[in-house]
């Protein structure tokens, strides 16, 4: 599965790559990370709460690629799947054109992808 959002952002593509290029902010502007911890050169993890009611998870994150203040790619895992996500820069007149480009490969099927009345889990 592939998804792509992007966002404008009212500061320098500069000032927003100083942000995203460091793993330790994600939690100031990824509102599902509730932590990080960096565990060497190019790798974190973090837990992260993508399900509401749920338990945080912990995601294992890994740099794949960065290119000079403009583009970074990343390799997420948890137990459910690996997400291959870049974002993108790009200058605007008014500041920065974020984009987030995330391709989703599931490991196995989510918990609650059916209705199961001993874990009243429903679509």
């Amino acid at each position: 599965m592939r998804v792509e959002e992007a966002i404008r952002i009212a500061r320098p593509p500069e000032t927003v790559w100083a942000v995203v290029a460091d793993p330790r902010n994600d939690p100031r502007w990824c509102r599902t990370v509730k932590s990080v911890d960096v565990g060497g050169e190019r790798r974190w993890r973090a837990m992260y709460k993508p399900i509401p009611l749920r338990p945080p998870r912990e995601l294992e994150l890994k740099q794949e690629e960065a290119g000079p203040r403009h583009r970074l790619a990343l390799r997420q895992e948890d137990a459910a799947a690996v997400f291959n996500v870049e974002y993108r820069l790009e200058p605007t007149r008014s500041g920065t054109r974020f984009t987030q480009v995330s391709v989703l490969a599931w490991k196995r099927l989510p918990p609650c992808t059916s209705w199961d009345p001993r874990t009243r889990c429903a679509p």
